[in-house]
């Protein structure tokens, strides 16, 4: 089984550049829309996750390929060329073409500028020689110009490419004598015309063939469209070099398309439009509710030259009556510079700008979004001609009429927007909106220009995809019996339910859960062939607010769009009738809240896991933890604590061990078409500690931490900083291993099977197996071997630990015979640690709180 390809994922860590990363997004959106997502991506992602199998396109903008190396250098780099060398593609511009690149020679003899070596990927097996042209100022545009290339006959066989035209340069090289390496695979696709600075030819833009993939390294940047460029900058002829540029967009355009098709890429035959943001339509099933509703908002509400606003921390909404005088010309006035927005003429419900959205980039987040209340009716079908809002309401009442009491807030409150950033962004953005809206409240669009997923930034959800976010409030006071780390799960079932419950002779609709988070569904285009491809998502977002966690859950799903998957609609036989997205948005959102109360009741009991599995793709499926040395272990299930994946490890001939596996996941780490589980170096703990910890333990015992405020102890929650950070047990020993709050809060537990025995390593991974052969035990106290008292923090100079907030107590530093000195930060304060002077055992008493204590191994004595 083969995941489709459809990401095309942009390097945005360290070494680009933020404006470099804006162009790259931008040109490849608009030609690659919708038939791939363009995400931006760190150097992490690179390291760590799975991403090789669904990446169509890796792309590595211009910045400095020093700051490429530092990050990629050996693992990165080795990851990136197997993907290459195994049919994927590279396209790196100007210091992603020197990257690429077998040698970098930059500005030789300058003692500022000067960058010489070898390079890893090799792509270009020449040196990449610069910068072509003189005069380059890092991060700035003195040194920028429209330079001229040719592009040589028969490149490309596809498209109409312009001969000669001007693209926007600053800094790149020349591939030395690049035609020099046909026989291994180069072709020469531009040169530079005219005179260049450096000596080695003119190759301005090569291809590469890599094994069974390609690389095409540029020196210009046929990303930069000039619409983008400040034609106002204060750099000497810079408003010329925008001009020119300019008047040759269009041939920079073909260029650069014919460039993604050389790659086989699907290749938009019109650069696909930035959409322009519409107005949201908030209406209710009941019409007296809404003017309740903008009641309960009244202290967030604002008042401006007569005219109601809402700041939030994100988004800032102008409450417009529909009967009101505001016109076009005011709110064009109000609105942030030329460049936010554009009308659409061919819309009515498009908001405004006074410059063209389709042609520039956008800064979303500044534009005022105008939010129409419906107080007496619902939107018709002139302002929101793409969703019935009749229909919503009449199967949502259907539906609801159907479970009773069980379903009967959740749609109660819809807003619509035919074209919105993100419906998650929103609401999850903007807590203070978010913490007053009712559970249920939804938000729904026909298309998405910034839609989130989990890990990264997708930009459009095309017309045809179902997307919507429901609010929720799950009360604290259920985290032992209900914990909140399940709502994904729950969020899962209601969406395969509403697909098979839609209407009758829907349940055979071939739809499937990948753990923990994804829709797929059967490929209708391979009849007979059990392979399945991605048609939605789930992403929850959680904050903490008044003894609830108020939960944003955000569904995307394929329903009539076939780019650039599948579609539900494409699952379906002759005779039945197509999904709409009205009827599909009120069956799901029944579903889920009926789900949830049942499981507000129950928690996740056993008829809920098996629910949960009878629609999910892993059942028995076997899989290799590949951060734990390749053991492969069969797939058991969930756990019903934690939702933790259980596996089973194997050993000769796929015989169980006996050992069980529980694994966390951010979302990405599961590579089912691999069967590969990558360990995650995430853990789902807020700074304020008051987010579920899910971490990968032994399956004997759990850990139990007080909640903020709470008189008793709830599992995984840690305090919120001030007093003591209270440690209870169940069926087993811990011990607190390393509590972290800054920057990224960690936890790690280890067990003790005996009351005297040490920790079977001091730095646990996250993911351990259950193993009851006994071990021989070491006192940690070797004159009184007493028991280790929870509050105790055990480290050892192989193995750094953190202080949590609020952490007080014994520290144990255990075979830290060698240990003189240990560094401590308190409160933000450079200290000592008292009494640290190589006693036998290295123990010390504290006199005082540590917020933030970083316990570093051996370090000189100072």
């Amino acid at each position: 089984m083969a995941a489709r390809r459809m990401n095309v994922l942009v390097y945005s860590g360290s070494g680009s550049t933020i404006e470099s990363v804006k162009h790259c997004l931008y040109s490849l959106r608009r030609l690659l829309s919708p038939n791939y997502a363009v995400i931006p991506v760190t150097n992490n992602v690179i390291l760590n996750e799975p991403w090789t199998a669904s990446c169509a396109l890796l792309v590595f903008p211009g910045g400095a390929d020093l700051g490429y190396c530092r990050s990629l250098n050996g693992e990165g780099n080795r990851r990136i060329e197997q993907y290459v060398r195994r049919g994927g593609a590279y396209l790196g511009f100007c210091a992603g073409g020197y990257y690429g690149s077998s040698r970098c020679e930059f500005e030789i003899g300058d003692r500022v500028l000067e960058v010489v070596g070898p390079r890893e990927l090799s792509f270009f097996p020449g040196v990449c020689r610069g910068c072509a042209f003189k005069g380059f100022v890092y991060h700035s545009e003195a040194g920028a110009k429209a330079v001229d290339v040719k592009v040589n006959e028969g490149a490309f066989k596809t498209g109409i490419v312009a001969q000669t035209f001007r693209l926007y340069y600053n800094g790149g090289g020349v591939f030395v004598d690049a035609g020099s390496f046909a026989s291994k695979g180069v072709e020469v696709l531009a040169d530079y015309s005219g005179d260049i600075d450096v000596r080695g030819g003119s190759a301005a833009v090569v291809y590469c063939k890599v094994g069974d993939g390609s690389a095409i390294l540029t020196g210009p940047h046929p990303e930069f469209a000039a619409v983008n460029l400040d034609a106002k900058s204060n750099v000497p002829n810079y408003a010329k070099l925008v001009e020119d540029l300019a008047e040759d967009d269009g041939s920079r355009v073909n260029f650069l398309r014919a460039c993604l098709a050389r790659f086989g890429l699907i290749v938009s035959d019109e650069a696909t439009l930035v959409p322009s943001l519409s107005r949201l339509h908030l209406s209710s099933m009941h019409h007296h509710l809404i003017p309740e509703l903008l009641a309960s908002w009244k202290d967030i509400i604002s008042i401006e030259d007569g005219e109601e606003y809402i700041k939030g921390e994100n988004d800032t909404f102008h409450l417009e009556k529909r009967d009101s005088r505001w016109s076009v010309s005011k709110l064009v006035a109000a609105l942030p510079p030329p460049g936010i927005m554009k009308v659409n003429e061919s819309s009515p419900d498009n908001q405004t700008d006074g410059a063209g959205v389709g042609d520039r980039i956008v800064d979303y987040d500044a534009v005022i979004k105008c939010l129409i209340p419906h107080e007496s009716e619902w939107p018709g079908t002139k302002e929101t001609p793409y969703f019935n809002h009749n229909a919503f309401y009449a199967n949502l009442r259907a539906f609801q009429e159907e479970k009773g009491a069980e379903a009967e807030e959740f749609g109660k409150y819809l807003t619509y927007g035919e074209v919105v950033t993100s419906t998650n962004t929103l609401l999850e953005k903007n807590p203070q909106l978010l913490s007053r809206l009712p559970p249920g409240f939804t938000i729904t669009a026909t298309t998405q220009v910034a839609g989130r997923g989990r890990g990264s930034n997708v930009w459009v959800s095309p017309a045809g995809c179902l997307i919507f976010s429901t609010t929720m409030k799950h009360p604290m006071g259920l985290s032992s019996t209900a914990p909140v780390v399940f709502i994904q799960y729950l969020a899962a079932i209601a969406v395969a339910e509403g697909i098979q419950s839609y209407d009758r002779g829907y349940q055979d609709v071939p739809v499937k859960l990948k753990w923990p988070n994804d829709i797929y569904a059967q490929d209708p285009t391979k009849p007979g062939r059990r392979e399945y491809v991605k048609i939605g998502g789930i992403l929850v977002n959680s904050s903490y607010s008044s003894g609830n966690y108020d939960l944003v859950v955000g569904i995307g799903l394929n329903t009539t769009n076939a780019a650039p998957t599948t579609s539900l609609n494409a699952l379906l036989s002759a005779h039945q009738a197509p999904f709409t997205l009205e009827k599909l948005l009120a069956r799901i959102l029944t579903r889920l809240e009926t789900i949830y109360r049942g499981f507000c009741r129950t928690g996740f009991d056993r008829t809920l896991e098996e629910t949960y599995y009878q629609h999910w793709l892993h059942t028995e499926q076997i899989v290799t933890l590949e951060a734990e040395g390749g053991v492969r272990a069969r797939v058991k299930g969930i756990t019903r604590d934690w939702g933790l994946l259980r596996a089973e490890e194997l050993g000769w001939e796929d015989r169980p061990t006996g050992k069980i596996w529980e694994v966390q996941s951010d979302g990405n780490s599961f590579d089912f078409f691999k069967g590969l589980l990558k360990r995650k170096d995430k853990c789902l703990l807020r700074r304020d500690g008051r987010i579920p910890v899910v971490w990968s333990r032994q399956v004997v015992g759990d850990a139990w931490h007080s909640p903020p405020g709470a008189g008793h102890c709830r599992p995984g929650l840690v305090r919120d900083g001030g007093g003591k950070s209270s440690l209870a047990s169940r069926g087993g020993k811990f011990s607190l291993a390393s509590l972290d709050v800054s920057p990224v809060p960690s936890l790690r537990l280890h067990q003790f099977e005996s009351r005297t025995e040490s920790p079977r390593s001091l730095c646990p991974p996250r993911t351990r197996p259950l193993d009851h052969r006994p071990s021989t035990p070491r006192p940690l106290d070797p004159s009184t071997s007493r028991p280790l008292n929870p509050s105790t923090l055990v480290a050892g100079p192989r193995c750094p630990a953190r202080i949590g907030a609020g952490f007080q107590g014994r520290v144990d530093l255990t075979e830290s015979q060698s240990l003189w000195r240990v560094p401590w930060s308190v409160l933000g304060e450079p200290g000592m640690c008292r009494g640290a002077h190589g006693t036998s055992d290295g123990r010390t008493a504290l006199d005082r709180p540590l917020r933030i204590g970083v316990l570093g191994p051996r370090t000189s004595e100072s």
